[in-house]
């Protein structure tokens, strides 16, 4: 196990961004002459810092590695570079992710030197006596390190204990959608955030959408899709974050919701919007578009139809961090079904079900939030409303998420540009069967253009007078 030159370069970040607790942690899991040469002069310098002035760089950290590079000029260029990533990234340092990695490495060091410690006892020992001390050797390596704490809670520490009542608003992503913010329904760093909705009805429009939030935000996006190319998901996110048209088509018409003062929806006109296209961009826009900051913070990747394991899945994000750097805050995975499905003996429904357990502990051991999404049974597209019924193979996965929607349309709806969110499940926090209505304009990209709270006589009332409703069960 090896620390990569992407996590050393996280922990300098901690180091010159984080506080006096960061600090402490990484200097009794990685000293500075464990780093590697360029690493170790910028760690250094940085923990200095905390010595001195009981506070980390901060701002000054250009100026503390002002310094290095002075009397290094021949390394100027690399330390610039590495300074330059450190800050593109300094806000959205995954630092749960990168503290237990520092842990992981540690323990591993620790039960290598045990481990030769161990054989030379018992070359020059091998007696009962000899045995029993290696033992002890192997019992204390196996250990973890108890002098720090990275995500443990002490009831018996007043911080620990204070941070029990305040909320780290950095962990859930801010959807755009009022009524489920205020309950904190965004995807969650460590959870599983789900959307069951009926077949071609939008489901890796919403994923798009989530990335784009994310994006904005400055959150590291990393978009897995088995369901649609690779090619077509990044054009996708170029008319999500553009507001482009795929083709030159003009104008645009767009719904339009108009609420009352409490926020409900109590009709809907329509507005026409000129929009650029995305095919017709000159080759300078096209050059200039791709070095925004939101397009360096994303990656995509395809993989074919049920193809694709866990195993693999991490792999991926492995490979990311050992040869960019790259820590996502989100994944998104569109979608499992699609993923392979290997049933050792098991059900169809179980072994899917599997499937969504793992993609949750994934975001449990990484400290991202995982998005997916699931397809509601053939019966779903005839109902007003979708379930968590309707889950398509296994009711049960709706059970793995941490916050589960589900989204509804009828044909008048779709006519009109209009599609329903339903909150189903909400493991921390209330909020459920909260229920909204979003307008839409796909020829866009956009998922969502706007959205009210609704109630269900007054807002079908509005449909019937658009030419109707829903058929089907409430």
């Amino acid at each position: 196990m090896e620390l990569t030159g992407a996590m050393q370069e996280l922990l300098v970040g901690l180091l010159l961004y984080g506080d006096n607790k960061d600090a402490g942690i990484i200097r009794v899991l990685v000293p500075p002459d464990v780093f590697d040469t360029h690493y170790k002069r910028l760690a250094k310098a940085a923990l200095a810092y905390h010595d001195r002035y009981q506070q980390a760089p901060g701002e000054h950290s250009h100026e503390v590695i002002a310094s290095i590079i002075a009397s290094s000029d021949s390394d100027k260029k690399l330390y610039q570079r590495i300074l330059a990533s450190i800050d593109a990234s300094k806000d959205n340092i995954n630092r749960k992710y990168v503290l237990e990695s520092a842990a992981a490495f540690e323990h591993f060091q620790r039960i290598r030197t045990k481990v030769a410690d161990v054989l030379d006892i018992l070359e020059v020992d091998p007696t009962p006596e000899g045995v029993l001390r290696a033992s002890g050797l192997l019992a204390e390596a196996a250990k973890p390190n108890q002098s720090v704490g990275v995500s443990d809670i002490n009831m018996m520490n007043p911080i620990h204990l204070i941070r029990l009542f305040v909320e780290d608003d950095d962990e859930v992503l801010v959807m755009g959608i009022p009524a489920y913010d205020r309950w904190r329904a965004g995807p969650e760093r460590g959870g599983l955030h789900m959307l069951i909705a009926p077949p071609s009805s939008g489901k890796s429009w919403w994923c798009i959408y989530l990335g784009k939030m994310a994006l904005r935000q400055s959150w590291r996006v990393v978009h897995i899709t088995v369901e649609i190319s690779a090619q077509n998901t990044g054009r996708r996110y170029l008319q999500a974050i553009h507001g482009w048209t795929k083709r030159r088509v003009g104008r645009v018409e767009r719904s339009r919701l108009i609420k009352d003062e409490k926020g409900l929806v109590i009709d809907v006109d329509s507005q026409w919007v000129q929009r650029q296209a995305l095919d017709s961009l000159t080759r300078r826009a096209r050059k200039r578009m791709l070095s925004m900051a939101p397009h360096t913070r994303l990656r995509i990747k395809g993989f074919p139809s049920g193809s694709l394991t866990i195993e693999q899945l991490e792999a991926y994000l492995d490979v990311l961090e050992m040869t960019e750097g790259f820590v996502p805050d989100l994944l998104i995975v569109d979608y499992v079904d699609e993923m392979c499905v290997t049933s050792h003996g098991k059900r169809r429904y179980e072994a899917i079900g599997d499937l969504y357990t793992a993609l949750r502990g994934v975001a449990g051991k990484r400290n991202l939030a995982a998005v997916t999404v699931s397809q509601a049974s053939k019966e779903a597209e005839h109902r007003r409303w979708v379930t968590r019924d309707n889950a398509a193979e296994a009711f049960s996965k709706i059970a793995k998420a941490d916050v589960g929607f589900t989204f509804s349309r009828t044909v008048a709806e779709e006519r009109l540009g209009l599609g329903r969110l339903n909150l189903i499940r909400a493991r921390n926090d209330g909020g459920v069967h909260t229920r909204v209505v979003i307008s839409q304009s796909y020829d866009t990209g956009q998922f969502i253009t706007d959205s009210a709270l609704m109630e269900d006589e007054g807002y079908w009332g509005i449909m019937d007078s658009y030419g109707g409703s829903a058929s089907g069960d409430d």
